[in-house]
């Protein structure tokens, strides 16, 4: 198992986040993808704050979703790309898995 070799504080507290491994668990991925420690997410969750903490990754869900509400603006796919943040390469990479998962794209 391989890990990076960043390091980053948490967004609540000053704990340091230590990198994840390659293969990190969904309970795990929670709280790294909004850049909280565990106990930071906890409480969060549990006081009904987490809003204040938004991911840093898109769900492949929200980003099929956020696709076609572009697509049904008119704009072309260089466009949709450019306003979701990411290369063209990997938005049509997103859209192959999201046919593969028999998402409506």
């Amino acid at each position: 198992m391989t890990t990076t070799s960043w390091r980053w504080r948490c967004l609540s507290c000053p704990t340091t986040i230590d990198p994840p491994p390659d293969e990190v668990s969904d309970e795990a991925r929670r709280h790294l993808d909004r850049g909280l420690c565990a106990a930071c997410y906890a409480r969060s969750y549990r006081t009904g704050e987490l809003h204040r903490y938004p991911r840093f990754n898109r769900t492949l869900d929200r980003l099929v979703v956020e696709y076609l509400l572009l697509r049904a603006y008119g704009l072309s796919l260089v466009a949709v790309a450019t306003a979701l943040d990411m290369s063209q390469g990997a938005l049509l990479h997103h859209l192959r898995r999201a046919r593969s998962r028999g998402l409506p794209v």
